[in-house]
């Protein structure tokens, strides 16, 4: 007899896939690096998400959907007084946007 399988959501997304795509949709946002400007010795910019969060409990709450989601999150810092959460790297940022299209795009339940 087979294992029974455990329903997933009408996005394909896992729990932890779901709270970061609305973390973003609500208050993150990416960076992507400006080609025509790379190379040059000032610019060091290059791909990021950042999730913008309003206390330490929902910092580390989303911290551990990332590690759950296989993301490596990278080191918070404030920024006008909120706790922003960096995830690096060009397949983070495809990930992410990934995730918001599916969860944007799912229908209603």
């Amino acid at each position: 007899m087979a294992a029974a399988r455990q329903p997933r959501s009408r996005t394909d997304l896992t729990p932890s896939q779901t709270v970061l795509a609305a973390c973003l949709i609500e208050s993150g946002y990416t960076r992507k690096p400006d080609e025509s400007r790379r190379g040059t010795p000032a610019y060091k910019k290059g791909w990021e998400v950042r999730l913008v969060l309003k206390d330490h409990d929902e910092a580390d709450f989303i911290k551990d959907c990332l590690i759950q989601a296989g993301m490596r999150p990278g080191k918070r810092f404030t920024k006008h007084g909120m706790i922003v959460q960096p995830v690096y790297g060009r397949s983070a940022v495809e990930a992410f946007l990934g995730w918001e299209k599916r969860l944007a795009t799912a229908p209603a339940a």
